[in-house]
């Protein structure tokens, strides 16, 4: 609606300029005309005149209901998003919502409060994404970190370095992700505040009747202020209010021997059963260990950090 109005302040502008083009052309050509032409091109140039100030005047004019359609959508807008936040965190009805809407004052109010509690639920979501952030990325770290120190006593680990080095990317990534995240909720704590101090300085003007009315109606409808809003949770179910019977009380059970040995809390004195098998003979192995390229290269690498480091030699010679 407001942009239609735009472009037809825009259209009518324009044609206001080309008139006032011609009414500019027909004077000129009246200067040089005959006396007899230039009668005619003088009233010419007056009509030219006065229909580009004629449309100059309806552009203008459709400006502005351009300009006042756009402050009316803009403060719908700000309605239906006062009234969004107030269904959000207050108990109201919608005859409570116009008073207030009414009232100036307690529209400011209300819209200040609401406006810092949307904050604050905000800067809280914003905290917890940064927690959770940072525990993932310093998981990552660790675990690169264990990578690196298990890839240093293997001797092909080509893979297990590109591992670790990715893995400490996206921790790396993870933590600046949560620093970001971390300063978004400090802002936005920030903009609680000040959205809390507008309220306040908003109450402070307020004569004492109406300041009295607000506050026993902010304390009435808060969602904060219920109780059963703190203690019911989506997930929680609500028991039935009606008495419950009370069961009769079942006979005790009678107990029943078990002839099998006890297997927890009690260990019997002796061992009657055997339950494992010892052989006379061990199981010699016949077929010889294979060697393959790898082993070798791994053999001869072992071999050289053995005597290239004299600390780790007399360990080996000591076991």
């Amino acid at each position: 609606m407001a942009e239609s109005a735009v472009r037809e302040a825009i259209d009518l502008e324009r044609s206001s300029l080309e008139k006032a083009e011609l009414a500019a052309a027909n004077l000129t050509d009246a200067s040089t005309a005959k006396k007899r032409d230039k009668a005619e091109l003088e009233i010419l140039a007056v009509r030219n005149t006065a229909l580009s100030d004629s449309l100059h005047t309806a552009s203008v004019q459709r400006d502005r209901e351009a300009r006042m359609l756009d402050i009316q959508l803009q403060q719908m807008k700000q309605s239906e998003l006062f009234r969004e936040r107030m269904l959000k965190y207050y108990y109201m009805t919608p005859e409570e919502l116009t008073m207030i809407e009414a009232r100036s004052d307690q529209n400011l109010y209300f819209q200040a409060r609401a406006k810092a509690q949307d904050q604050q639920n905000a800067a809280d979501e914003a905290a917890r994404n940064a927690q959770a952030d940072r525990v993932a990325g310093e998981s990552l770290r660790a675990e690169a970190i264990r990578v690196g120190e298990k890839c240093r006593w293997m001797p092909f680990c080509g893979e297990a370095a590109r591992t670790a080095g990715l893995l400490q990317l996206r921790g790396g990534r993870m933590m600046a992700r949560a620093d970001s995240l971390g300063d978004v909720a400090e802002r936005l704590r920030i903009a609680a505040l000040n959205s809390n101090n507008k309220a306040s300085m908003v109450m402070q003007t307020m004569q004492t009747d109406l300041a009295t009315e607000t506050v026993a109606l902010e304390t009435r409808t808060s969602v904060v202020n219920d109780p059963i809003a703190d203690l019911v949770s989506p997930s929680t179910t609500v028991a039935d209010p009606s008495p419950v019977p009370t069961p009769a009380p079942a006979p005790a059970p009678t107990p029943v021997s078990d002839p099998s040995p006890a297997i927890a809390g009690t260990i019997p004195a002796v061992l009657k059963e055997d339950v494992f098998d010892i052989r006379s003979t061990p199981v010699v192995r016949t077929e010889a260990i294979p060697v393959t390229q790898q082993y070798r290269k791994a053999l001869f690498s072992k071999c050289r950090s053995v005597h290239s480091n004299p600390g780790s030699r007399r360990t080996h010679s000591a076991n």
